[in-house]
């Protein structure tokens, strides 16, 4: 999927501490959703993640970030926006906490209008491809959260995405049956 010089880069992100960070790098395009890019990393700081989003050199609009990125540090009393803005990532927008299941409602009906880099995308969309429900086998169920694994953080990153193009006061209205696999 080309990268349209003129058109700005915005960022899905996942923030992971003691798990990975996954942001998906997005373009509109007409009636296109272009997901050029992705990355995840492990173990990184902030600063290290900001310095990777400068390599890229992309055109950056808005960075989407989950609601715990208002969540101040309990050492420095700073918050991870607050941290990002002292590194040059600004202009970002934080999803307010809502119902998983409305997320992947979001994701569902956005789906349609995504075209996904290959290359650049693969780590995002194998997880995407492996977001799954958990089975409760002493019951006999699904259990209605999605199962925590590695392909986690891609999804979250990318439901947040979702979430951040409808109105934000009323995402129940978009609930679909078959909640389960994105």
């Amino acid at each position: 999927v080309p990268v349209e010089p003129t058109v700005k880069v915005d960022t899905w992100w996942d923030l992971g501490i003691d798990d990975a960070t996954a942001i998906w790098f997005v373009q509109d395009v007409g009636k296109e959703r272009r997901i050029v890019d992705y990355l995840e990393v492990s173990g990184e700081g902030l600063p290290q993640i900001a310095k990777r989003l400068d390599a890229k050199a992309y055109r950056y609009g808005r960075h989407i970030l989950p609601h715990d990125a208002e969540a101040r540090e309990l050492g420095t009393g700073v918050s991870r926006i607050e941290t990002l803005h002292a590194l040059g990532v600004n202009n970002t927008e934080v999803i307010p906490a809502q119902a998983v299941a409305d997320g992947i409602n979001a994701t569902r009906l956005m789906l349609s209008r995504c075209w996904f880099d290959a290359e650049r995308c693969e780590r995002g969309l194998e997880a995407l491809k492996q977001y799954r429900r958990e089975w409760d086998g002493k019951r006999q169920v699904w259990r209605e959260r999605p199962l925590h694994d590695w392909c986690s953080h891609a999804a979250d990153a990318f439901r947040y995405g979702a979430l951040s193009r409808l109105p934000i006061k009323s995402p129940s209205a978009l609930i679909m049956p078959n909640f389960g696999v994105v």
